[in-house]
């Protein structure tokens, strides 16, 4: 059996004088994926089909064709052909169903073009043209096209109303069960009503409603399941099936780490089956630039609270290193995707047309980046620093030091979120225009991201630049101030930002919360608690506001206050950072001289740290030695401050420290 030719025609002309000649890079582009094209003959050419090539011409029909001749020249070939009618699919149809079965064939990639001749099987030429077909008000339409007019509607109630029992498609319509890009659309509509975001909370406040709710939602989403394995199963050679599959498990993975999200599934399990179907899609096309979001996102932002916070196997090595090594395995991803979409180039309509697609995988791959590296960041903020007056003591002369590393990742951080600012305001400008920061940028308060997040990321960047190069809180430097002034203007910008309509209820005491550490750490303590109560969102705090709070009512001596905002917190059942409660609870008692209090804190801080699987802590040590010295316990304050510096050695204040309590022990 011979083979159909399918000749796109950029023009009305060629169609008219019957002849269709290819040469030169056009004719490349037929044998790269037609290698035999060449060595055709008529009498092998069963037929031809002619389309348009140009968009504006896709509603055209397709034309059925009788080649007459085909003849290799020096030139290039020459195919000879009249024309015998009219078809009752249009050109554009035909096209996509085309690419679609070269797809399967594995012979183009995504994003690919057709050539201006493609040689087709008599099964492809079957499948493109006997796609399942309805009636509808006397006039015959295809299936595909009807489900597709749905689609542009977002009618996913009446594409999933047509098919129930959607399960029983294989038995009831055989002839659908085999149609890939037809179970593709019943899938995704099947998808879209399986998402539980945006449903009303009141459904997850009477639990009869919230149960009932679920089961009908784990029924959408095995069905999703069901009818997207197939399109895999038809067409494993498509890396868009695959890709589909994985987001079905990509959207499990978000709707289940959500704080208020449906808990009726295994997380980690969803984790492995997305990132296992996105390695697929992308071993078959490397140039999918939402597949490497998706698996930069999971690896970066969702796999390393897995394995800091949730349930641990045995024998899994220390979780801090290997939620390093997943963050940087999910910035190579990010950025990849970082690179596909700056690779696309403007000036051609096709891979315009991608950029404009692609941009918000773009813009949230850049965000996404500057968050893990800024994540990497060991060392942040220390409440001991003020609380115990660590900071006392240190000179003009002495030489801070910092974890160079901590300062890299910084940097890097920096960089992506200035550069997400410029592609979010601009959308089409190049990472390596953004490489310096700017002072006086411009921060879009619109756009793919928040303004409120991305102005509030500057500023949290900004400070954790200043904390690493004030030696972790101990000197002000010019540089890290420069760094505090800069953090402050992105704060003051975030709080001052409206929020989307969208997310008009958010609360803004998180930003309220890093501005208040910013004026502790200038000395301005009670600008601290003035930010704080100004933007509180209720009467319970959240602890780590509490804690903030909290802080900045012991340096002002309102240690009474102090104590009752630590009280709720200790009480507060969500607080995953207890022993930061206990701890400041005793550095207030330490200050007003209530030394037994003062120890009984810090014993139950160290019990609460050791049941989060954290070492001994310095700080808790030097509270202790600060217990013992005041109670006039010299050897035993020695002792703590001693262990203390062997944790660590870089704070200045409590080596001298400990240099005059030898001194005076001796």
């Amino acid at each position: 059996m011979g083979v159909t030719l399918l000749i796109r025609a950029s023009s009305e002309s060629l169609f008219q004088n019957g002849q269709a000649a290819w040469s030169g890079k056009w004719l490349d582009e037929i044998t790269t994926l037609f290698p035999d094209f060449t060595s055709l003959s008529a009498e092998s050419i069963d037929g031809a089909i002619g389309i348009y090539a140009k968009k504006e011409k896709s509603e055209c029909p397709a034309k059925k064709l009788v080649v007459t001749s085909f003849r290799k020249t020096a030139a290039g070939v020459l195919v000879g052909f009249s024309t015998e009618t009219e078809m009752a699919i249009s050109s554009g149809e035909l096209r996509k169903r085309a690419w679609i079965e070269l797809k399967k064939a594995g012979l183009i990639e995504e994003g690919g073009l057709l050539p201006f001749c493609c040689v087709l099987s008599a099964q492809q030429i079957d499948a493109m043209l006997n796609s399942p077909s309805v009636v509808r008000g006397g006039s015959q339409a295809t299936l595909l096209e009807e489900l597709k007019q749905m689609q542009q509607r977002n009618d996913w109630r009446g594409i999933y109303d047509r098919f129930v029992p959607v399960e029983v498609i294989a038995q009831n319509q055989p002839t659908l069960w085999n149609d890939a890009e037809i179970l593709g659309i019943i899938g995704f509509a099947c998808g879209k009503l399986a998402e539980t975001s945006g449903i009303p909370q009141e459904i997850f406040q009477d639990e009869k409603r919230k149960r009932a709710f679920l089961q009908q939602q784990a029924q959408y989403r095995r069905e999703t399941e069901m009818l997207r394995k197939r399109c895999v199963e038809l067409t494993p050679n498509v890396a868009g099936y695959w890709s589909t599959l994985a987001y079905l498990y990509y959207q499990n993975v978000q709707e289940l780490s959500q704080p208020k999200g449906r808990r009726d599934g295994n997380i980690r399990e969803e984790i492995d089956k997305a990132l296992e179907h996105l390695d697929k899609a992308l071993s078959l096309d490397a140039n999918r630039i939402v597949d490497h979001y998706r698996k930069g996102y999971l690896l970066a932002r969702i796999v390393p609270r897995q394995v800091l916070f949730g349930p641990q196997d045995s024998d899994t090595g220390n979780r801090s290193e290997i939620a390093r090594q997943k963050r940087l395995q999910g910035i190579v991803s990010l950025l990849q995707a970082v690179r596909i979409w700056e690779s696309l180039a403007p000036q051609d309509e096709r891979q315009n047309e991608k950029r404009k697609r692609y941009h918000k995988e773009y813009v949230k791959s850049l965000y996404d980046s500057g968050r893990a590296y800024y994540e990497m960041i060991v060392n942040d903020w220390d409440e001991a620093i003020y609380a115990l007056g660590l900071r006392e003591g240190i000179s003009e002369s002495d030489n801070v030091t910092y974890n160079p590393k901590d300062l890299e990742n910084a940097d890097n951080a920096w960089r992506y979120f200035h550069a997400c600012c410029v592609a979010d305001r601009q959308g089409a400008t190049d990472l390596k225009e953004a490489n310096e920061p700017q002072a006086d940028i411009t921060i879009p308060v619109s756009g793919v991201i928040e303004g409120v997040r991305k102005s509030y990321w500057l500023g949290k960047v900004s400070f954790a630049r200043y904390w690493i190069l004030s030696g972790n809180g101990q000197k002000d430097t010019p540089r890290a101030i420069e760094h505090r002034d800069k953090a402050k203007q992105y704060l003051v910008a975030a709080l001052r930002f409206p929020w989307s309509p969208s997310n008009q209820r958010m609360k803004k005491d998180f930003i309220a919360e890093l501005l208040a550490r910013l004026y502790i750490s200038s000395g301005e303590y009670a600008k601290a608690v003035e930010v704080l109560e100004k933007h509180r969102s209720g009467r319970f705090l959240d602890p780590f506001v509490a804690h903030t709070l909290a802080l900045a009512l012991i340096l002002l001596g309102r240690n009474t206050e102090a104590q009752n905002v630590l009280e709720g917190a200790s009480r507060d059942r969500n607080n995953k950072d207890i022993w930061t409660t206990y701890f400041l609870s005793g550095c207030s008692y330490l200050s007003e001289g209530r030394l037994d209090k003062a120890h009984r804190s810090f014993e139950t801080a160290n019990a609460e740290a050791r049941k989060q699987g954290k070492e001994t802590i310095d700080t808790l040590l030097i509270g202790q030695a600060f217990v013992s010295y005041k109670s006039n316990n010299r050897p035993e304050a020695v002792a703590y401050l001693k262990q203390a510096i062997e944790m660590n050695p870089y704070r200045i204040s409590v080596g001298r420290r400990l240099a005059n309590w030898q001194k005076e022990n001796n």
